[in-house]
């Protein structure tokens, strides 16, 4: 990459710019503001520092957002958190029922329906009895 009309280079411009976000002078969700004054602030061309904020977007540490309203804006830090360790959230309370209401459950065949009566003990005989060996 060549140098600019100031002497920078657009890795210069890129390492100022990195530089004020590791900073803090560029807070997360801030605008950089308009390419030409951006530009003029750093003297540098507008294609020096278009080359600076391609690297910067392709690195995450910028976003640009084209059309009315868009811009070059400091990307939000993200969070990383292993939620597995997560304590102290509470687990969700039962719902309330009034008194001598009763659940009648999910409907028959459902696959959360609990089996009928008896069958628990039949596959417990069955089983049972799979394992005895049988007379040919």
């Amino acid at each position: 990459m060549g140098s600019a009309a100031g002497g920078r280079t657009p890795e210069d411009v890129r390492r100022v710019l990195a530089e004020r976000i590791s900073a803090g002078h560029l807070r997360p969700g801030q605008r950089l503001g308009a390419e030409r004054a951006l530009a003029a602030e750093l003297r540098v061309s507008r294609a020096t520092l278009r080359q600076a904020l391609a690297v910067l977007a392709d690195s995450g540490m910028v976003r640009r957002i084209p059309g009315r309203g868009g811009g070059t804006f400091v990307s939000r830090d993200k969070i990383e958190r292993d939620l597995s360790r997560v304590v102290g959230v509470p687990a969700r309370p039962p719902a309330r029922r009034p008194a001598g209401h009763r659940d009648a459950g999910p409907p028959a065949g459902h696959r959360d329906a609990a089996p009928p009566a008896g069958h628990r003990d039949a596959v417990a005989l069955g089983l049972a009895l799979a394992d005895v060996p049988r007379d040919s």
